[in-house]
This record gives structure tokens, sequence and C-alpha cells, in this order.
């Protein structure tokens, strides 16, 4: 059986992306509990440049009792926030006799690769959240079968059964933006969607949203937001240029499937109204997803406009580690265990 090192030194044929075993390195930190603010400070963490070696010294693999964690590649947003916030949490848990390996893959099947490559290897529990749960999975499931306990975060493994998996229901963000437009008092007034029809997660979240809805709230489609901000502020744009004030005035919601949406109509909607004056005269509340500081901090500073996000935090990682840790201490725990959701708003200022 190769050793860790014999399997870092492979990189020339199979590159880890982001790999971090800090479980020596001591990164005591704090606030790691749930916040508002998800974000990461950067300078807190070890320089790219030495992650490798960190890595390949794999003092942490020797330990009593090891964690490997893998996420997805991400440059930014919400999986580069829980990748950040994970391997904080994983150096304020471990110990002289726990450690633990992190690991990011921009594919499935480097993800798969990576998994394979710690079957034999010194792991007591894994937490794997998919790149891509239609293709390869066969790392995590010979990973398994080598007898180390699985934990899916945030996803599915075609053919894997997980021995817990942590989930978050994407549909309940949805149906508490429903809920929020009732409480707002947007009934017998119309509600102007924007959703990325492309992604999984927004579909869900739009199908729920307008499930939940009263019968009271009437569904306008206001545009795609496919492709991001700058999209979704010009669906938004085109949709007012070609509406007269009796359409706007009985707009009393907006609905904003994703986080990048999100910025475009905010940032759209309070340029517009800055050249030339109040758009909705009636809007009660805009309702969507996000979780990033950027978007909490453009809704605490845009008083003018009622918003309210629901949001999964990063920080939900936590959970899938915990679980780990109380299964190799021997715990017995649920086989499915589900995030609660967070909202933040600016409707109380």
């Amino acid at each position: 059986m190769r050793s860790l090192d014999e399997i870092m030194k492979k990189k020339s044929r199979r590159t880890l992306s982001w790999v971090l075993c800090l479980g020596m390195a001591g990164l005591l930190l704090s606030g790691c509990s749930q916040t508002d603010e998800n974000r990461v400070d950067e300078s807190e963490l070890p320089e790219s440049s030495q992650v490798s070696s960190v890595f390949s010294n794999s003092q942490s693999m020797s330990k009593d009792t090891v964690i490997a964690v893998s996420l997805p590649t991400a440059e930014e947003g919400w999986y580069y926030d829980a990748t950040l916030l994970a391997s904080q949490y994983l150096s304020q848990i471990s110990t002289d006799s726990l450690g633990y390996v992190l690991l990011t893959a921009s594919t499935a099947q480097e993800q798969s690769g990576q998994l394979d490559d710690l079957v034999g290897q010194n792991v007591h529990a894994a937490v794997v959240c998919p790149v891509d749960a239609s293709l390869s999975a066969q790392g995590a499931a010979n990973l398994k079968n080598s007898g180390v306990p699985l934990i899916v975060f945030n996803g599915s493994l075609d053919g894997v059964t997980a021995d817990v998996t942590v989930s978050m229901d994407e549909g309940q963000l949805g149906k508490d933006a429903a809920q929020g437009l009732e409480n707002a008092g947007c009934l017998g007034m119309d509600v102007l969607v924007f959703s990325d029809e492309s992604q999984e997660a927004d579909i869900s979240r739009t199908q729920s949203f307008e499930n939940a809805l009263s019968d009271e709230i009437s569904v306008v489609y206001g545009g795609s937001a496919y492709g991001g901000s700058a999209a979704a502020r010009q669906a938004l744009l085109d949709w007012i240029d070609g509406k007269d004030l009796d359409t706007r005035e009985s707009v009393g919601a907006i609905f904003v499937s994703n986080e990048e949406a999100m910025l475009g109509i905010l940032e759209g909607l309070s340029s517009y109204e800055s050249a030339y004056g109040t758009v909705f005269p009636n809007l009660k509340i805009i309702a969507g997803c996000g979780s990033s500081e950027e978007l909490q901090s453009l809704i605490s500073e845009n008083t003018e406009i009622p918003v309210t996000i629901w949001y999964y935090s990063p920080q939900a990682i936590n959970t899938a580690i915990d679980l780990a840790v109380d299964m190799i201490g021997g715990q017995t725990v649920e086989d499915r265990v589900s995030v609660d959701g967070e909202s933040f708003g600016n409707m109380s200022q």
C-alpha cells in the first residue's frame, strides 16, 4: 500500500487543486459559531505556497484518528467560504490525537481519485460534498467499502449509500420566501419573479416558492436571471422600460432565486430610482436567496428598499464535521440530518 507521502508526490499525474492538512499547524482560531458574517478573512489562513509542504509532511495522518473532508473547488462564493470555514473549524477541534485532511476538487473524476487515494490510509471518517453526483463516485464507494464511515454533505452520490446524509432543502428557502411575502402584506398584489432555470437549486427554490404562494398573490415573470448579476440587472431594466405606471403599481414584491441575481436586481433598481424616481410605488419586499457579506452589506446600506434573504450558512459544513467526530467516538447518529435555514433583512430598520 502506498504511503501518503507517495500519494502526494503524484501531483504531475493528478494535481490536488487545494489541499490542507493543518492538524499540526495549530491555527487556533475563534469565531466559528453561527453569525451573519460568513466571509472568512483569508489572512488568517496559510499562504497557498505553504499548502503542499504542510500536507506532504503527513504528520496529521499519523495521529490516532483522522477525518477527511472533500469539497468542490471554488474561487469565490458559498463553497469558497465553506472551505475556509471548514479549515478553521478543523484546526480548532484538532488535538494531539485527532488530525484531518481537507481536499478540494474541480471535477467529479478528480474528487473520486482523491478519495480513492485515501483507501487504506489512516482515515477514520470522511465528509464528502459532491462536485457532481451524476458523474464518477467510485472513489467514495471504495473508501466506504474499505470500512470508512461516509458522511455526504449537501448532495448525493450515485450508487453510493452514505452512512449519514446532511441535507439542505433548497425548496424550503422558497417556501420561507413565500411566507415572507404574505407576512409583508402582499395579498392582492403581484410578485415579479427572476429565476435562473439553468440551475437545479434555483429551479427547486422557485417552484417551491410559487407552490407555497397564497392564491391571492399573482406571479408575473420578470425575466431570466441566467448569466449572473449583469444579466439580472438588465432583465429588470428591460421589464421596467416595457411597463406603464399602472402595471408597476400592482407589484408588491420581487422574488430573486439566487445571490448573484439578487445583487444585480438591487443594484439595477437602486440606480434606476436614483435617476428616474420610484419605480414600484407599492413595493413591500424583495425576497430571495443569498448569504455573502457583500449582499448583506448592500441590504443593510439600502434601507429604502425592503429586502429579506433566506440562505444556508457555509458554516453548515461544521454540522457534517461534528457528525464525523461523533461517529469516530462511537456515538449513534441519525442517517439523515437537515440543516436549518437562516434569514437576513432590513425590514425592521
